[in-house]
């Protein structure tokens, strides 16, 4: 990318209104925008810069600090993306651009996910998108949930001006959630006259078409400016197993496992009643399906033996009429598109003063299939088909497994998004003193408008058919005896078990700010500058979810419920300082000191301070060697405080199944008393819950560079940082086993300890446990480190045109974390090492891992970009590598036991093509994915196939883009 320059460059900036009237105001508008990290501003072109005095022009904004400043580099790395970069860079959006930055790592979600919700993160140092800060013009952007997470698709592309990723601990200047680090994403201020633009892209498969439209029109005067933009996009998502890494789930013929679920493709699985007058669900010979020579069942003899795609007795060599593949029903990524409309502008109130505004409204839709809703008791839905329903032919009872293929793909998330944003204020000076004052309103409403299969109505409509007529609620009975889609099933029966299974998130933040910032007095070095402040803001957030999944009705669900509204109140006072201590003195051209510190006071937790210290130091003006130490906090946010039980499903060991050693499980002997003899659960619904107790996770963060930008080789420029973060009172749950071992263990207070725990567990009506319930808690550890490098060099004109080229990369040195279990009948953090448990143990290094639901931990990932121009002509190639990793037993993935789980090391290369047709138009071509690589195969990857939260399966790419400016 041609203008990203290194970690730490900083934006040479001018104010909003192009008349400047004195240099007093320029001044005025440059401090007041490094208070806000707002970009009222452009770059100050050559002849602008003539119009300001000399050490005027060197009055420069930091990323990551309030105080204007005369250094071009920071004590902390920050990289930019300009306006030039985006465009060449092919995204559409901003979610799509930040996650090919290389210090992103981990769970980063988008819309080319399984399950999407639309939403678009970004997650700096594998941290979760909870530990990155967002910012839109410096000031904090509003949560798309309860979950504190930020939807970078409610920021249109088109008004982005530039995006800043400052890559440090950032509590100390902006308050919660800048663990990891922030972006500041700065929209255009001062445009003048109209553009329109469209674009058009389709895959090389002929679908995920997408386009998009953007008019922005902006006007200047004397006295201010106004700028209004539309932007309308529309993505079309496709089925996973359109593509060849999502083809089938039956992976045995690459050398994995059958990852397909248990329904048949052809018609309704049946199990009856074995000679003990049990139903012999988990033995899989007791499986039965109609067989190829029937539409209809009229007794036993009409069905053969089921081929579980589960069990030992399922021979087949690659995919077969039994296994039941959800990718042929899933989309691996989900339909999006999106309204927006934006207004900002400035009035000057007097030669003083400035008035200042931004209007921001978003609709969002987004849609995501799966497959189809299924009943069977290997995920915990025990139906029985009653010998009574006037359906059944059998004369006896069946254990019902059916997927609802009637019913087509199942929806997700079918979510229409809105987000509102407005703010407004006043910025000024006062002495020698500059300062703003503003007031924001943000708000969010997020619709899912779905249905769900009720398991009640299922029970009574495949009940005894008197029993079903008495309901007197419109109870239709079921047949389940014919193939799918036949008509067996009347619209009639359908109608009936299905309930609306909508949920509403509404979310709410008002901020109040005021700062000043200036220069208190002048020492030989320079000026000691200063900026201090103070802030108030009001969160709520609210969801409210449908009756049938409070009453955990729905099927293929794990219960869930509603987070009554809460607000949060909080205090804040910050002040900063910069001290030039040394300047143009031998082996010390300059060093400077910088420090931070921020005091939070929150209504439901408490109060936290944070402080900040940097040093800059270059002993020639050619290198500068940087550092800075941090501490910084996350408050717990909503979700983790107060959501109902909600979650996933995942795999676990019962230790009271099989032989059960009751002197380490003593609480298992109710267990077995109760039930008997126990199978292992196949998989269970691991749901989570709010805890108010919780307090906010604490974090050190420290950085340290060098910078070198010789003067005898001009346009080279380079960046080494090493970056470190330790965590404390990580918010998570306990483990699985943790919890059973809580539940069943040795534990102290086993009456009233273990109790609390077992009653968290739900089983099957034959003891098999299908459900775990935990709380949020502050319990983990956790040790980042790494180093991320930039090299930049744009090489003199020629008679050949101009090169740019461009390195990024980031290698991961270390990512570990503490685990905690229950030891002698305590909880404590450590991790099992060789089979023993260490306390206060760091786990083994998860570097070159992938984890499913988490995505990978590539030790490197790089980026490396060429740019050639001649005359009107452009072309820009970019080679992304991403390192290969391994698949860690324990993550979640379904693994062969002797699988090499080896995930391979990836490369993709994108072509753009930018033509300046004519003064006030340019047209682009691009290829993403030229030579069409897909994705590393992941074979223990039950959700995607490979890792989604790194790549994408869209394969090679073409879009047309069109600009023209009147």
């Amino acid at each position: 990318m041609k203008k990203n320059r290194v970690l730490n460059e900083i934006t040479l900036s001018q104010p909003s209104i192009t008349d400047i009237k004195n240099t007093k105001r320029n001044l005025l508008s440059l401090a007041v925008i490094s208070v806000l990290n707002v970009s009222n501003i452009s770059s100050l072109s050559a002849a602008e810069s003539e119009i300001v005095d000399k050490d005027e022009a060197q009055t420069i904004v930091v990323t990551g600090s309030r105080i204007a400043r005369q250094d071009l580099e920071g004590s902390a790395p920050v990289t930019i993306y300009e306006r030039e970069d985006i465009n060449l860079s092919g995204a559409t959006n901003v979610g799509e651009l930040l996650r090919e930055n290389t210090s992103v790592a981990g769970p980063v979600e988008s819309n080319q996910q399984q399950f999407s919700s639309g939403r678009a993160t970004i997650t700096l140092r594998g941290l979760g998108a909870v530990n990155t800060l967002v910012l839109l013009n410096g000031r904090r952007f509003i949560p798309s949930g309860t979950d504190g997470v930020v939807d970078l698709n409610a920021i249109p592309l088109d008004i982005v001006d530039r995006i800043e990723i400052l890559k440090d601990g950032a509590s100390a200047v902006y308050g919660t959630d800048a663990v990891a680090g922030v972006v500041n994403i700065i929209t255009k201020q001062d445009y003048e006259g109209l553009m329109l633009s469209a674009e058009v892209g389709q895959s090389g498969q002929s679908d995920a078409n997408r386009n998009s439209f953007s008019v922005t029109y902006g006007v200047n005067g004397d006295k201010g400016n106004l700028l209004f933009n539309y932007n309308r996009s529309n993505f079309d998502g496709y089925i996973m197993n359109s593509r060849d890494v999502q083809r089938h789930t039956d992976l045995r013929p690459m050398g994995g496992n059958n990852l397909s679920d248990p329904f048949s493709t052809r018609s309704t699985v049946f199990v009856f009643r074995g000679i003990d007058g049990n139903f012999q669900q988990w033995d899989y010979d007791a499986y039965w399906v109609l067989d190829e020579s029937n539409n209809h069942a009229t007794a036993r003899g009409d069905l053969r033996n089921y081929l579980h795609p589960w069990g030992p007795n399922n021979n087949c060599n690659g995919p077969c009429n039994d296994n039941f593949s959800y990718w042929d029903y899933d989309m691996g990524a989900a339909d999006l598109g999106s309204d927006n409309l934006w207004a900002s502008g400035t009035y000057d109130v007097s030669d003083d003063i400035t008035a200042f505004f931004e209007a921001g409204y978003t609709h969002r839709k987004s849609l995501s299939r799966s497959q189809p809703y299924g009943v069977t008791g290997d995920f915990g839905d025990e139906l029985i088909w009653s010998a009574d329903n006037i359906h059944n032919p059998f004369g006896e009872d069946a254990f019902i497994a059916h997927a609802f293929v009637e019913l087509g793909a199942r929806e997700v998330n079918n979510v229409t998004s809105v987000t509102r944003r407005m703010i407004g204020g006043l910025q000024g000076s006062a002495g020698s003193f500059d300062w703003d004052l503003s007031i924001s309103k943000q708000d969010v409403r997020s619709d899912n408008d779905i249905d769900g299969v009720s398991m009640s109505r299922l029970q009574a409509a495949a009940g005894p058919t008197d029993a079903c007529l008495a309901r007197n609620d419109g109870c239709v009975s079921i047949d389940f005896g014919g193939i799918y889609n036949d008509g067996t099933m009347s619209q009639a029966m359908l109608d009936y078990i299905q309930r609306p299974a909508d949920s509403t998130t509404i979310t709410d933040l008002q901020v109040a700010s005021f700062n000043m910032s200036g220069s208190l007095f002048e020492m030989p070095a320079g000026d000691v500058g200063v900026a201090f402040g103070l802030q108030s803001s009001e969160s709520s957030a609210t969801i409210d979810v449908a009756a049938i999944d409070e009453e955990d009705d729905r099927i293929f669900q794990g219960i869930a419920s509603d987070t009554d509204l809460y607000k949060r109140k909080v205090s804040e006072a910050y002040g900063e300082i910069l001290i030039p201590l040394l300047a143009d003195n031998p082996g010390a051209y300059r060093l400077d000191l910088e420090a931070a510190i921020r005091y939070s006071d929150y209504s439901d937790f408490g109060s936290t301070t944070n402080p900040k210290i940097g040093i800059k130091y270059r002993p020639v003006e050619d290198v500068l060697v940087r550092l800075t130490l941090a501490e910084g906090f996350r408050a717990p946010n909503f979700h983790e405080l107060l959501s109902g039980s909600n979650g996933g499903y995942g795999s676990l060991t019962d230790p009271c199944a099989g032989t059960v050693d009751l002197v380490e499980y003593p609480g298992c002997a109710g267990v077995i008393a109760e039930f008997g003899s126990i199978a292992n659960p196949i998989g269970a619904f691991s749901n989570t819950t709010g805890n108010l107790n919780l307090k906010p996770e604490q974090s050190t963060s420290n950085t340290f560079g060098i910078v070198y930008t010789p003067e005898y080789l001009e346009g080279f420029s380079a960046a080494i940082d090493w970056y470190s973060i330790e965590k404390e009172d990580e918010i998570s749950t306990l483990g699985l086993a943790t919890t059973l071992d809580l539940a069943y263990g040795i534990a102290d207070n086993r009456d009233q300890y273990g109790q609390l725990y077992s009653d968290r567990v739900v089983r099957m009506s034959n003891g098999t446990v299908i459900e775990v319930t935990r709380n949020y808690e502050n319990l983990n550890k956790r040790e980042i480190e790494g180093v991320d490098f930039e090299f930049n060099y744009k090489l003199a004109d020629t008679e050949y045109g101009s090169f740019d080229f461009r390195l990024q990369a980031t290698k991961i040195l270390r990512y570990t974390s503490m685990g905690t279990s229950l030891i002698n009948g305590e909880l404590q953090n450590g991790c099992t090492i060789d089979g023993n448990w260490v306390q206060g143990a760091f786990c083994p290094d998860t570097v070159g891992s992938w984890l499913e639901g988490f995505g990978s931990l590539n030790e490197w990932r790089v980026n490396f970009g060429t740019q050639w121009s001649f005359s009107d002509f452009t072309i820009f190639h970019e080679i992304k590598f991403r390192d290969s990793v391994e698949g860690r037993s324990g993550d979640g993935g379904w693994w062969p036991a002797d699988h090499n789980r080896k995930i391979d090391s990836y490369t993709q290369h994108d072509l753009q093509f930018v033509y300046n047709a004519f003064e006030s138009a340019v047209i682009s071509f691009g290829i993403e994915n030229v030579l069409d690589q897909d994705p590393p195969k992941v074979l223990g990857s039950f959700r995607n196939g490979y890792d989604a939260r790194t790549y994408n399966s869209l394969g090679r790419y073409y879009y047309l883009r069109a600009t023209v400016e009147l």
